[in-house]
């Protein structure tokens, strides 16, 4: 479906089905917390929304907090998928609350910034792996490569016909660099961003987290059980003996969002189940029967 490009957050969520917020918007940075992810709630990449909002993961921050050592001279937590990073400012501030120090926290996404191109009239926004998201004439816009929506036949069929139009394309220039990590995050010196894809293992993190959190990511929607196997197998690595994994997942019960969670400790080759809140994570059986080889 065509959307027209508004330029500032949109108040109503029925309004989505007809509107878009400009991207540009990201790049005029605020420091309001809550503002800029409301703006990023409009990012769809490869199929998976960029959304988030500070406050929403309590459960999981009272969970790490009560199974760490607040002793531990240097904390070392990575939160995966963590989109903007305001959630992981909300963690990183729970810890200090709790008492920790040394605190470094490793915010991971696999997309953490997007890159405006343009010829002519025409615009397009795309990640950082090149994965188109949205192109835009003027202040209507299609997402790319295809609507959310299973009725949005017109925006696949207009989508389908840009995106085969490798020469147009491949005449794009460049133009800016949006960042998709909130401003706010510049402010806080225990956090750093790392871009990277959670189906790929990260070498240079082995066997440096004392934990590590996985929200709204691991989730049977996303990724295939083969898949979410090998994910839970590189965290695996990442973790120090006895390093905490928590993976939860927030679903919206009656109107009101709702935290559903697990918590393991590595152990003796696997994860050990330490307590749920909510109904659990829905992959608590995939990491309680994963076993390293």
């Amino acid at each position: 479906m065509t959307k027209f490009i508004v330029s500032s957050t949109i108040p109503f969520r029925w309004l989505h089905y007809f509107c878009q917020t400009d991207p540009d918007a990201l790049a005029l940075s605020t420091d309001n917390v809550s503002v800029f992810s409301k703006i990023l709630d409009d990012i769809r990449i490869n199929g998976v929304w960029k959304r988030t909002n500070p406050a929403r993961l309590p459960k999981t921050e009272t969970a790490l907090v009560k199974h760490l050592d607040c002793k531990l001279k240097d904390l070392h937590v990575l939160d995966l998928g963590a989109s903007d990073g305001s959630t992981t400012l909300d963690m990183a501030r729970a810890f200090k609350t709790a008492g920790f120090t040394n605190v470094n926290l490793l915010l991971a996404d696999r997309y953490l910034s997007l890159t405006k191109f343009t010829v002519g009239y025409i615009t397009e926004y795309r990640a950082s792996d090149g994965e188109p998201v949205l192109m835009r004439v003027g202040r209507l816009g299609i997402r790319l490569p295809k609507s959310e929506h299973d009725w949005g036949w017109l925006n696949n069929y207009i989508a389908g016909r840009y995106l085969a139009n490798t020469t147009l394309r491949n005449a794009m220039t460049p133009v800016q660099d949006i960042s998709l990590i909130n401003p706010n995050i510049a402010h806080e010196t225990t956090i750093s961003a790392l871009e990277f894809d959670a189906l790929q293992r990260q070498p240079h993190l082995a066997g440096r987290l004392h934990a590590l959190r996985a929200s709204n990511i691991l989730n049977l929607e996303y990724f295939s059980t083969t898949q979410l196997r090998t994910m839970v197998g590189h965290i695996f690595t990442y973790l120090k003996d006895d390093g905490l994994f928590l993976a939860s997942r927030n679903v919206c019960e009656a109107g009101l969002e709702g935290e559903h969670g697990t918590i393991w400790r590595k152990s003796n080759g696997c994860f050990n189940q330490l307590e749920s809140f909510g109904a659990g994570s829905e992959i608590t059986d995939i990491v309680t029967r994963w076993e390293s080889e």
